[in-house]
């Protein structure tokens, strides 16, 4: 019996510094993970990778996986659906989300929660150069693609704004980023409508063959799109002569920006949502190695482009530097 019992205190003494040796971090040193969605191949997407790539590479407490998804609502149902933590998507779906309307009638996400804002993409319609469309009202009975959900009801939303309707005044079809490039270089359609950062990649893919420019949006259309969509108007103005004009853009265009930031659901744990909002924010020019558009990272820029209420844990790392009272 005292064998018995010496060579179970031997054992229980063995798995107590294996425990405390888990516990010290001997390994890795990172105690938690987090799944990030995000569109493949969009500036977001290779943010999320490098924050991933970072986190792993400094020995951060979180553990990152970045998953690819077709779309904002397909990444944020994932996360509102405990099947991941962060999405990143654009303000209009963050706002549509919160209140339950439009694309979330009848799919309300109270919960949702606003992290860190990114850079505003832009709306941008556009057109071959040698066209004869100037306007807005000039794409009465054309052919426009775009993306589907949300994308769709901004593009009716501005074009309603000029008294041209969906159907009775033009024909609006969804078709994937490079169908609609080939489509355009085709003369398939008159024009499609991208929301992206600027220049756009994808407009860059076309502009290299076939000359295109960006349509203007007069700003009261701005304003009025905004408002139907219960959000801050951004209007945004694009350069001609600058380094990352289309080829076809010979004057300054007004145009509207949009929102973006990755988002969380309420009940993920606060310290994790801090580290994360402390990493990305700490981390944003490294990050921007990975895009550039990661140098809009800033809390100025998340404290102003988030409008859906923040999670606890990013609330608390911009208040502790003095940003929030």
């Amino acid at each position: 019996m005292n064998v018995i019992k010496t060579l179970s205190m031997i054992l229980m003494g063995m798995l107590f510094i294996v425990g405390c040796g888990s516990e010290s971090g001997g390994g890795s040193g990172q105690v938690d993970h987090a799944t990030i969605y995000s569109i493949g191949g969009t500036p977001s997407y290779m943010m999320g990778s490098g924050i991933a790539q970072l986190a792993n590479d400094m020995d951060e407490p979180i553990n990152y996986t970045v998953s690819e998804t077709n779309g904002d609502i397909e990444g944020l149902r994932m996360v509102m659906q405990e099947r991941g933590e962060i999405v990143d998507i654009s303000s209009t779906n963050g706002v549509f989300a919160h209140e339950g309307t439009y694309v979330f009638e009848g799919e309300q996400y109270e919960e949702i929660r606003g992290v860190v804002g990114l850079e505003s993409p832009v709306i941008q319609f556009i057109v071959r150069a040698d066209s004869n469309i100037d306007t807005l009202s000039d794409l009465e009975g054309a052919r426009i693609a775009t993306f589907l959900n949300t994308a769709q009801l901004s593009v009716e939303n501005h074009l309603n704004q000029v008294g041209l309707q969906e159907a009775e005044d033009y024909t609006l079809e969804t078709l994937p980023a490079q169908e609609q490039v080939d489509a355009l270089r085709d003369n398939n359609i008159d024009a499609f409508v991208t929301f992206s950062s600027y220049p756009s990649t994808q407009v860059q893919g076309v502009d290299e063959t076939t000359s295109v420019k960006v349509l203007p949006i007069e700003e009261d259309v701005i304003h009025g799109a905004a408002e139907e969509f219960n959000q801050e108007a951004d209007p945004v103005v694009l350069e001609a002569d600058s380094a990352e004009a289309y080829s076809g853009q010979s004057e300054d265009v007004l145009t509207s920006g949009m929102g973006r930031y990755f988002v969380t659901r309420e009940d993920v744990e606060e310290d994790l949502i801090y580290e994360f909002t402390k990493f990305v924010h700490e981390q944003a020019e490294e990050l921007s190695s990975y895009h550039p558009t990661a140098e809009a990272i800033t809390i100025e820029n998340s404290i102003e482009t988030i409008d859906i209420p923040l999670h606890p844990g990013a609330e608390r790392y911009y208040r502790e530097e003095g940003y929030i009272e």
